[in-house]
């Protein structure tokens, strides 16, 4: 039998493709003869009308050739091997002598011959040097034989293993040998590649395999413009995809690339390359760079135009490309250059691109970084927009939460039957007066509790910190439970609140800290109905979930209705605190009315929020403030004499002290008054003293020193600083916390020896 008789193509090559696929190995056998079939490690996988069909997984090397044979199959090669049995003769003057095929790949330009080794366990020790000299020696045979049928293709020879750690010399054959290694992570990532990009990832295989060599039929000199831009020569012209497609190559970020350079591009998504490819198959096109770096140039690779515009910054020419696969790396663009692939257009049109020469691998990188995260110029609110449809890809499952709470955000705003649609704030060319609502309001309103999941880096993997109550791990779907929830507890507050909801941004419901604090204290509801093993917010119906969070609604309802305008200054308040005021000031309000509502860290919060302790710490305060000035210029005094605060006082305290005091003369002589420079020194300028030279040894080391403080001067003497900072606060507005209330009444009681 001739061995191209072994070779199929067309339909044959799909119905191989289906079996080869396969992982087991299938037989139809009759029901008596079953025994001995399992007592060989068969397996039963069906039972028929009169036999039964039996599996049995393939080997381990049948099933490793079949996997790279698949691999190929799915790049869209059109003639490949039947099966196993290809031998093909590598002596011209011997047909007899042929040597066995394991996979032989062909397409219309490329043949692949490649040989697989497999083992079942890992395997650090076979040397492949009599595999690789084989491959050597019949190389030019094999050749010559598959030319005759296959003539004008370019040949690549492939040595694939699987569960083999091969040493430093055979690597050092197969490169002597002209023969391309694939391993384990080199399988993996095109496996994954063929994935995504289908036959597409024929291309970056092409560059890989066919480093530095030419490029037939190429269009190898195009016009171009040169320009500097960044310190950086680059040139402007427009190439047909399909050209661009063969001399570029895509630095994904896998174990594949990992000794190339800092690797920096994703892969390319499927979903996304399906839709480029369905817009330019309708007739659309992208206006907009590819952004390439070239890796290879002549000296001479660009050729200036006898006509020039004399007083433009940039020059015309001919730009000489390298003709040459893999001379280029794609830096921004992938999809829209993959997209053209397997289109009518990837030969017919043109498009445009950016190139530069000779960049640096971090130049790239920076590039990169600058076009891909580099959002200055991009205004807040479009950025919003945007990452709510470019995160939902994201690597980083953080990100991909946040392009969901932004999608939420935007759908509350934009969706008809929400009742905030127009009420947020979604594009800067909007002019909507009654949208009072930020989408960074609702999304951190999100964000702040646990509606959804959170993770962190552990051993360079993300793991989940905490789970949401409506996160089931995807984000559409989770969309789809936790949207409507929102949108119908808002829709029950319109509902059952017209009044302050028709007051817009002058109420305290449609503004950021009221919506904010509203999507908190709903998820304190959820989490408390939950807990009570009334509702499971991942398979409850929102409308079911509303029946059961309705009293607490009522209650929030009713204390909004009753609010007293202090109490709404409060919930209106600016600043970064102000949503979790609202929320804590909400939360109150629902468990005053529902006792058995008991949200986490709530009282705990109105003890060092609440102000209780400010008409006391005051008191406190000045107490403390005046014994300390009152008590040092008597000790000082008593060994240093009336000059003392002059002689034994910082330089800079003194100096600030007179001219305040000087300051304040002026201002207070026409109502007969004055102050002294002792009377504008602060708490911490006292404390500065005490500590000035030998003062605190020779003086205060017995009066100043906190009980119980370990350390030197400095840290006993804290306590001083933390009270200067208190009484510079305005009390007015500042709740003294619990903490700092116990810590003056210590301090108040030492010093007063109470």
């Amino acid at each position: 039998m001739d061995w191209t008789e072994r070779m199929v193509s067309g339909n044959d090559l799909i119905n191989i493709r289906n079996q080869r696929s396969k992982t087991h190995i299938f037989s139809a056998i009759k029901p008596q003869l079953l025994d001995g079939y399992l007592q060989l490690g068969w397996e039963i996988d069906k039972e028929l009308k009169t036999k039964v069909r039996i599996k049995k997984a393939k080997p381990a090397d049948e099933a490793f050739e079949d996997r790279v044979w698949m691999l190929f199959a799915r790049m869209g090669f059109t003639d490949m091997n039947r099966d196993r049995h290809l031998e093909i003769p590598y002596e011209k003057n011997n047909p007899a002598l042929t040597q066995q095929v394991d996979v032989l790949a062909i397409d219309n330009e490329t043949a692949i011959v490649v040989e697989c080794k497999s083992a079942q366990t890992q395997d650090k020790k076979t040397n492949f040097k009599e595999t690789i000299t084989a491959m050597q020696g019949t190389r030019a045979g094999i050749m010559a034989a598959v030319k005759k049928k296959y003539p004008k293709r370019r040949f690549a020879f492939i040595f694939a293993t699987n569960n083999y750690l091969l040493g430093v010399q055979d690597l050092d054959r197969l490169h002597e040998a002209k023969i391309t290694y694939f391993d384990e992570d080199v399988l993996v990532y095109y496996e994954e590649l063929v994935r995504q990009l289908g036959h597409c990832a024929k291309y970056q295989l092409q560059g890989h395999l066919f480093m530095n060599q030419k490029i037939d039929n190429m269009q190898a000199i195009v016009p171009a413009v040169q320009g500097s831009m960044g310190g950086h020569t680059y040139y402007a012209f427009s190439i047909k995809p399909a050209t661009l497609l063969k001399m570029c190559h895509v630095l994904h970020r896998s174990k594949v690339n990992k000794d190339n350079m800092p690797s920096y591009q994703r892969f390319v998504k499927r979903d996304r390359l399906i839709a480029v490819r369905n817009f330019i198959d309708n007739g659309g096109y992208f206006p907009n760079s590819i952004v390439i770096n070239i890796e290879v140039a002549k000296k001479k690779c660009f050729d200036y135009s006898e006509k020039q515009c004399e007083e433009s910054m940039t020059k015309l020419g001919l730009l000489h490309l390298p003709q040459v696969y893999h001379s280029a790396y794609v830096i921004d663009g992938q999809h829209r250059l993959y997209g053209y692939a397997e289109t009518e257009y990837a030969e017919t049109n043109t498009i445009p691109v950016v190139a530069f020469i000779g960049l640096k691998a971090e130049e790239q990188v920076e590039l990169f970084m600058q076009i891909n995260e580099n959002q200055k110029a991009v205004p807040k609110k479009l950025r919003n927009v945007l990452n709510a449809s470019l995160l939902q890809d994201s690597d980083d499952p953080n990100q991909r939460r946040k392009a969901l709470r932004l999608s939420i955000a935007q759908k509350l705003g934009e969706d008809p039957t929400s009742p905030l649609y127009r009420k947020v704030s979604i594009d800067e060319t909007d002019n909507i007066p009654e949208a009072s609502i930020t989408m960074e309001a609702i999304s951190d309103g999100i964000k702040k509790v646990n509606y959804l999941n959170t993770y962190k880096k552990k051993n360079g993997k993300d793991s989940t910190v905490e789970h949401g109550l409506f996160d089931l791990d995807d984000n559409d779907m989770t969309r789809a439970i936790l949207y409507p929830y929102l949108k119908e507890c808002f829709a029950y507050i319109h509902e059952h609140a017209p009044k302050e909801w028709d007051m817009g941004k002058s109420g305290v419901l449609l503004i950021n800290n009221g919506v904010q604090a509203i999507i908190m204290l709903l998820h304190d509801i959820t989490k408390h109905v939950k807990n009570a093993h009334a509702v499971n917010p991942l398979t409850t119906k929102s409308y079911a979930m509303l029946e059961h969070v309705k009293t607490y609604l009522d209650a929030l309802i009713a204390y909004i209705g009753e609010m007293t305008p202090e109490e709404r200054e409060a919930v209106k308040r600016y600043g970064s605190t102000g949503p979790i005021r609202a929320w804590r000031i909400y939360q109150k309000a629902v468990r005053d009315r529902c006792p058995e509502f008991q949200p986490d860290g709530l009282d705990e919060w109105w003890k060092d929020n609440g102000k209780q302790h400010n008409e006391e710490a005051i008191q406190l305060l000045d107490d403390i403030y005046k014994i300390i000035k009152a008590d040092i210029p008597k000790h000082m005094a008593a060994k240093f004499g009336s000059e003392w605060f002059a002689l034994r006082s910082p330089e800079q305290v003194y100096l600030s002290a007179s001219n305040k005091s000087i300051k304040e003369n002026l201002v207070l002589r026409e109502e007969g008054k004055a102050v002294t420079a002792w009377d504008c020194v602060t708490l911490a300028q006292c404390r500065q003293i005490i500590l000035h030279k030998n003062n605190w040894q020779d003086t205060f080391s017995s009066v100043y020193a906190f009980p119980n403080i370990k350390g030197d001067k400095n840290k006993k003497t804290e306590w001083m600083e933390c009270i200067d900072k208190l009484r510079s606060r305005d009390l007015s507005s500042y709740s003294v916390t619990e903490a700092d209330y116990e810590m003056l009444q210590s301090v108040y009681k030492w010093l007063y020896k109470v």
